[in-house]
């Protein structure tokens, strides 16, 4: 049996090609899948139990937190509260800056310090009793932290920045559509195109850019959230129009929306950018789609329970297309990285 040499570079296809013409023993076939980062390695389960380790102390560090403030808070003075709180702002602030916004220490330590920032405006509020909308809080809770999420370049952050965004936005569309009646009508409508907007920028620019993350080799579990979303929220417009008509001008521009990020997401990701999951997030939309006018179609005349089965049978085929295609797409692309490495 022959055996690789430790030190011997070797890349996926020229490991192919010499497996299929020469046996090798098992150690040296898994030191080159080690090699190529196929199979982790003792470092990089350091690595990672490094990482879950830290992220775990981070998160028990800030629940302590705020359970601490639940628990005592009739005990506490204000200026208490206040000096608590604001002190585990700056010392996590000064952490990060001192343990460098390169490792992962440093991002957590600024996590820490833009999470506590939420806190503090959350006690302020709660102590002089502002009485400002709750998109106050998020909205300048965001503000806040904006350059931090910005010079991190961390995902995790910049995922607990988008929520407060959205979450911003949905309490706003909500006071200026009950609340303020004045500020009702078509105003408060094209609101809603504001969180697509936003959304499908932050995905744009980290498909396209290094701005939120450091690498293209960092986890692809962020523009998977939001493309979900972005794209779940999407698909109910169409749904609208099937089985109530649409209506309004914003209807329209959100179904054009829906068609061009849906189309978007299909060039991008089948041409730019392989990901079968994005692709799949795709086709379970128009499945959906497609679905309910089915639906709407053969049921327009009234309920058939014969129509339950057809609709069954509809779902199965459109399915099955979809998985076909998809798994013919998954075998195209790994031949296509066997052959070139």
């Amino acid at each position: 049996m022959l055996s690789l040499p430790k030190n011997l570079s070797v890349d996926k296809s020229w490991l192919y090609r010499l497996a299929s013409e020469i046996p090798l023993d098992g150690e040296a076939v898994e030191s080159a899948l080690c090699k190529m980062g196929v199979l982790p390695d003792r470092n990089d389960w350091r690595n990672w139990l490094m990482l879950i380790g830290y992220g775990l102390g981070a998160a028990l560090f800030l629940t302590g937190v705020i359970f601490f403030f639940a628990y005592n808070w009739e005990n506490l003075h204000r200026f208490g509260r206040f000096t608590f709180v604001g002190s585990g702002v700056i010392i996590s602030a000064l952490a990060a800056y001192w343990s460098g916004l390169d490792k992962f220490s440093g991002k957590l330590w600024l996590t820490a310090a833009s999470v506590l920032t939420g806190v503090l405006l959350a006690i302020f509020g709660m102590v002089y009793q502002t009485g400002a909308d709750s998109y106050m809080l998020f909205a300048s809770w965001a503000f806040l932290i904006f350059f931090w999420v910005f010079a991190a370049r961390f995902q995790p952050l910049w995922l607990i920045w988008l929520v407060l965004i959205n979450m911003a936005f949905g309490r706003w569309f909500f006071v200026i559509s009950h609340h303020w009646p004045g500020y009702g009508g078509i105003f408060s409508e094209w609101i809603i195109l504001l969180p697509v907007v936003v959304n499908g920028g932050i995905l744009l620019i980290r498909e396209k850019t290094t701005i939120i993350h450091n690498s293209y080799k960092e986890g692809r579990w962020f523009p998977r959230i939001i493309a979900f979303c972005l794209l779940g929220g999407l698909t109910l417009i169409p749904v609208e129009g099937i089985f109530s008509g649409g209506h309004g001008g914003v209807w329209v521009v959100l179904l054009v929306m829906y068609f061009v990020v849906l189309l978007a997401m299909i060039y991008f990701y089948l041409n730019v950018r392989h990901d079968l999951l994005m692709l799949t997030l795709a086709a379970i939309s128009i499945i959906f789609v497609l679905t309910c006018g089915f639906i709407r179609v053969l049921f327009e005349g009234g309920t058939d329970i014969g129509g339950i089965f057809f609709v069954g049978l509809f779902i199965l085929a459109e399915t099955t297309i979809a998985a076909r295609l998809l798994l013919t797409l998954s075998r195209k692309w790994k031949s296509h990285e066997n052959t070139n490495g």
